[in-house]
């Protein structure tokens, strides 16, 4: 009798010869305990075991004692169940299906072992002898069940069941998994890779085309919009501060030699790159993320609003406002910051003196020098046009109390001239001279016949000699007792030919508040504000007011310009700052205090004089761990950078700034932005909104020895260009969050 066998990856058990015998009990059934030595019991046990073990059909018999128990055959009848339910295997080596006609015969050594015929599988049926040897169909259909669609589910719920349906995915873990499957056009494979995951269709026309991101030798990803950097396997782990991270150079050129024409980088996330020169050829889109280096503006989905003013313009009170057509905006009212007035004093009007009261118009004072001297003064109101130098300088002034100084019905122009007597040379008969000493070192005089479309004065040329102004019409040279000239239409001087003295106006203040209004200052040396050394912050307010023909070389504290504070908080509305000798607006520090400065809406252009050798002059400028905040200005055709702030610890705000066409003729300062500050002490810019153009470079972050940035800009929809010495230091930054 066979007893087992061990056929294809399991136990089969196959029957024994047919044979017949009762289905009751056993002969005697005594009925006696488990342990009974009786020789009947032991004839009944002997009886039951033969049934158990060789009945060919019977599934159950009952034992001595009466309870059903499960015969070899049964449990071979379940296990093969259990195989059939269980999944089905093909008859071929390793399970694979075998077709009826082209491969057999068959041998058949299990329940869940199929074959195919006529495109329909087949099983032996259960009450069939296993190992079953195929012969013809007449003999063996009979004995066959057709499977149906049971195979058909399974190979669906396998690794690649989705090959069986036309328009269902298949998932695999990586992008190098699409592969391993099989290249039918239409197919659809979904990677479940987090960074670089999505759905892809093969398409055989692109079989031999990959670009690293969208296309894999014919797998072309599904996505509408614009492609994700991180598809092309980027990582977004660059640190600002320690300018480390993964290079991700490699991938960006990959990306840019894919023709697309703008890419999306993830929210939050900076890239670190080399150099990479045409990054311009993509559009790069986020927020509150970019690049560490090369020219690679990344543009936000265009949000404006408030913004989150950083740290270090704390000592600024009020909301500033980023705006959808990119200006800037802020909530402060300058007249907010006006002292209070109860003493008003008036100068300048006709009948003007300084032995009148001053109390009213017609008792104006002459001079703004003895409205300041009254103990009591709180406001000083000039009168509308002209005034020379004698009106106009107040010397040096210290501060007892707040004061304010404007002009009501006008414009007030306080010159640092006064009018001269001309008389024709003797040796040149073109040549006009005046005796006049202290005259301003540079660009002292101009002509106010002559305005240009800024409304400019036209400036005369400074000359070495009497003879070499008779040879340049628009020429002058000063002897130190006497000023020679040569007008430009060569008529005699009149008052339209303004000599400039070194005469200045300089406030040493008490941590008081002056304010400005109306008044356009020409050729006022040394117009400076200071704050006291160690004592509360003085602070200036400018509304309106010009600040023109500065021909200053040094300030006390290094610095030079038309309107330069040392020390002060100041404040200028809707001012400028032109054609001075070196700055426009300066900003430098005195006694351990620190400048802070607000400018909204202001102007400086056309700084550096065409005398100057050094050529470093800028329209505004921060220095030595100052801050200020720019809204809206517009800086260009400065002789050197446009706007740099510099200095240990400096820092600087821009929105809506406009700067450009730096005329300084050559490298490395002809830029409209420069940012440097001293070793670990960087100087810190935000820019939002800013535009640039003109010059050679938009923005310059000096470097040290080593390679590293001095400065760290960040900057919001701003379109910059960088030097290429600077490595690091410009990032793009969300300013709302």
């Amino acid at each position: 009798m066979r007893r087992r066998s061990f056929l294809k990856g399991g136990l089969v058990l196959s029957a024994a010869y047919p044979y017949t015998v009762s289905s009751s009990m056993t002969t005697y059934s005594t009925g006696n305990p488990i342990g009974s030595e009786s020789p009947k019991d032991l004839y009944d046990n002997a009886q039951n075991l033969d049934i158990l073990l060789n009945h060919p059909t019977k599934n159950e018999h009952p034992d001595r004692l009466g309870a059903p128990r499960k015969t070899w055959h049964g449990m071979e009848q379940d296990f093969q169940q259990f195989l059939a339910s269980s999944g089905y295997t093909g008859t071929g080596a390793g399970g694979a299906y075998e077709d009826y006609d082209a491969d057999g015969p068959l041998t058949i050594d299990a329940l869940n072992q199929i074959f195919t015929k006529d495109g329909d599988f087949y099983r032996l049926k259960p009450d069939q002898l296993m190992p079953y040897t195929t012969s013809t169909w007449a003999t063996d259909g009979v004995n066959m069940v057709v499977v149906g669609d049971a195979a058909l589910r399974q190979e669906l719920g396998g690794e690649q069941g989705a090959l069986l349906v036309g328009s269902a995915p298949i998932y695999v873990a990586e992008l190098d998994d699409l592969n391993s499957l099989p290249a039918k056009s239409g197919l659809m494979a979904i990677v479940t890779e987090s960074a670089r995951g999505g759905q892809f269709v093969y398409d055989a026309s692109k079989s031999s085309d990959s670009d690293g991101g969208t296309i894999f030798n014919g797998w072309v990803r599904q996505f509408s919009g614009n492609p994700k950097i991180q598809w092309w396997g980027a990582v977004g782990d660059y640190d600002v501060e320690t300018f480390s991270g993964t290079d991700n150079t490699a991938v960006i050129q990959t990306i840019l030699a894919s023709g697309y024409k703008a890419v999306e980088l993830e929210t939050g996330r900076y890239y670190k790159i080399d150099n990479i020169n045409d990054m311009g050829s993509v559009r790069w889109i986020g927020e509150s993320c970019g690049f560490s280096k090369g020219k690679c503006p990344v543009f936000s989905h265009h949000k404006f609003g408030k913004i989150n003013t950083p740290s270090e313009f704390s000592w600024f009170e009020y909301d500033i406002y980023y705006n959808a057509d990119g200006t800037g905006s802020c909530g402060i009212d300058p007249y907010r910051l006006k002292p209070g007035v109860s003493k008003t004093y008036y100068v300048g009007y006709p009948g003007a003196s300084d032995t009148n009261s001053g109390l009213t118009p017609t008792q104006s004072l002459g001079s703004i020098a003895g409205a300041l001297s009254k103990s009591d003064v709180d406001e000083i109101v000039i009168a509308p046009g002209a005034h020379d130098r004698g009106l106009a300088s107040w010397g040096s002034y210290n501060m007892s109390r707040s004061v304010s100084i404007v002009c009501r019905d006008g414009i007030a122009k306080l010159r640092g001239s006064s009018p001269l007597s001309w008389t024709q040379n003797a040796t040149y008969a073109n040549v006009y001279e005046a005796s006049r000493d202290q005259v301003a070192p540079n660009d002292a005089v101009r002509d106010a016949k002559f305005e240009d479309l800024n409304g400019d004065y036209k400036g005369y040329v400074q000359v070495g000699s009497v003879s070499a102004v008779s040879g340049f019409p628009g020429s002058y040279f000063s002897s130190g007792s006497k000023v020679y000239l040569r007008t430009f239409d060569d008529r005699a001087p009149d008052d339209d030919i303004l000599v400039f003295l070194r005469v200045g106006s300089g406030t040493n203040g008490n941590g008081g508040t002056i304010f400005l209004e109306n008044l356009e200052f020409e050729g006022l040396q040394d117009l400076v504000f200071r704050s006291p050394a160690g004592g509360e912050k003085t602070n200036v307010v400018a509304k309106n007011c010009k600040f023109k023909y500065s021909s200053t070389t040094s300030g006390i504290s290094g610095g030079a310009g038309g309107f330069r504070t040392e020390g002060v908080r100041s404040f200028c509305f809707d001012c400028e700052a032109a054609r001075n000798y070196k700055d426009g607006f300066n900003y430098h520090e005195y006694g351990a205090q620190f400048p802070q400065a607000f400018e909204m809406n202001c102007k400086g252009r056309n700084n550096g004089g065409d005398a100057t050798p050094d050529e470093v002059h800028n329209g505004s400028t921060m220095h030595q761990g100052g801050s200020i905040i720019r809204i809206n200005g517009e800086y260009y055709e400065n002789k050197g950078p446009n706007v740099p702030d510099v200095g240990a610890n400096t820092s600087s705000l821009m929105v809506g700034v406009s700067s450009y066409n730096s005329v300084k003729p050559s490298a490395p300062r002809n830029f409209d932005f420069y940012s440097d500050g001293i070793d670990a002490n960087r100087m810190h810019a935000y820019l939002i909104g800013v535009k640039s153009s003109g010059g050679e470079y938009d923005l310059n972050i000096a470097i040290q020895g080593d390679g590293d940035p001095q400065a760290l800009v960040r900057y919001y929809e701003s379109q910059l260009s960088r030097n290429p010495g600077s490595q690091d230091g410009l990032i793009q930054f969300d300013p709302f969050i």
